[in-house]
C-alpha cells in the first residue's frame, strides 16, 4: 500500500484517479480470471457448482408462476418467460446496487498486499455479475423452449440494452465503492432501497394489474431498465422514451462514478 501512496504523491488527484482507471482496464484479463476463480471457489465441493443459481432461479420461476396463476388468474402462457428474464435482469441490477459498497472493504487484504489499481477490483465485481447473469439466463432459455413465446428480430435489441446495463452498472459500482469504505451504513441503506425497488417494479407482476393506475410505473426508472431487455425477448419493441431514460441514467451514472472515484480514491487508503 505504501508504494502506491508514495507513487500517488507525485501526481495530482485527478491524474492519479484517471491513471488508476486506465491501469484497471489494462488489467481486465486479470480481473476476469479473479472473477472466475471467485465463482469456482464459492461453489467448490458442491454437487451442482454454480448451477445452484440456476436451480434456485428455476424454483423461483416455477413457484411464482403457480402462485400468480392461482391468486390473480394469470393464464398468460408466456408469463414464466416474462418472469425468468425479469428475475435475471433484476438479479444483475440488484447485485450492482447491493454488493458494491463493500467491494474495497472486502478486498482490503489484496489491496494491502498487491499494488494493483482499485479499478481492477471494480471490474472483477462486474465480471462476476456477468457470469452470474449468464447462469440465470439459462432459466430463460429453458422457459422459452418450453413455452415458446413469439421471438422475432426484435430480440437483437437485447444487445444495446446489455451495453446500457454494463455502462450503468460500472458507473453505480464506482459511486458506491468509492463512498462505501467511509460510510459503512451505505450498503444496508442501498439494500433496503433495492428491496423496495423490486416490489414496485413489474418483475413478478404485470402492469395490467394496476388497472387505471398503470401510468404511475412510467415514473419508475427501474421499469425502463428492465423493459428494454425483457420486451425484445418477448417479441415487443420497448418505447423510445424507455431507451432515452435508461441511456440517460447510464451516462449520468458513469460520469458521476468517474468523478466520485477520482475525488475519493486517495481517501480510500485511510478508510479501509
Amino acid at each position: 500500500m505504501s508504494s502506491i501512496t508514495v507513487a500517488d504523491s507525485s501526481q495530482s488527484q485527478a491524474s492519479a484517479g484517471l491513471s488508476d482507471l486506465a491501469r484497471g482496464f489494462a488489467a481486465m484479463p486479470t480481473a476476469w480470471g479473479l472473477a472466475w476463480a471467485d465463482i469456482v471457489s464459492r461453489y467448490r465441493r458442491t454437487a451442482l457448482g454454480p448451477f445452484w443459481m440456476v436451480a434456485q432461479q428455476a424454483i423461483w420461476v416455477g413457484s411464482l408462476t403457480f402462485v400468480f396463476r392461482a391468486v390473480f388468474g394469470n393464464n398468460d402462457p408466456t408469463y414464466p418467460v416474462y418472469l425468468a428474464i425479469g428475475l435475471a435482469v433484476w438479479g444483475f441490477i440488484a447485485s450492482c446496487l447491493t454488493s458494491s459498497a463493500d467491494i474495497f472493504v472486502n478486498a482490503k487484504a489484496q489491496i494491502s498486499a498487491y499494488p494493483r489499481p482499485f479499478t481492477m477490483h471494480v471490474l472483477k465485481a462486474m465480471f462476476t455479475r456477468i457470469i452470474e447473469f449468464g447462469h440465470l439466463a439459462l432459466v430463460f432459455v429453458v422457459a422459452a423452449l418450453i413455452f415458446r413465446p413469439t421471438i422475432g428480430p426484435e430480440a437483437a435489441l437485447f444487445l444495446p440494452a446489455a451495453a446500457i446495463y454494463l455502462i450503468a452498472g460500472f458507473g453505480v459500482t464506482l459511486i458506491l465503492a468509492s463512498f462505501g469504505p467511509a460510510f459503512r451504513d451505505l450498503g444496508p441503506v442501498v439494500a433496503s432501497g433495492t428491496a423496495l425497488g423490486f416490489i414496485i417494479t413489474p418483475i413478478m407482476w404485470t402492469p395490467n394489474l394496476l388497472g387505471g393506475r398503470a401510468a404511475v410505473i412510467e415514473l419508475n426508472p427501474f421499469h425502463h431498465f428492465v423493459s428494454i431487455a425483457r420486451d425484445p425477448l418477448l417479441g415487443m419493441i420497448p418505447p423510445t422514451d424507455y431507451w432515452v431514460s435508461a441511456a440517460s441514467w447510464a451516462v449520468g451514472l458513469l460520469v458521476a462514478g468517474v468523478i466520485a472515484f477520482v475525488a475519493r480514491r486517495r481517501d480510500l487508503f485511510f478508510h479501509l
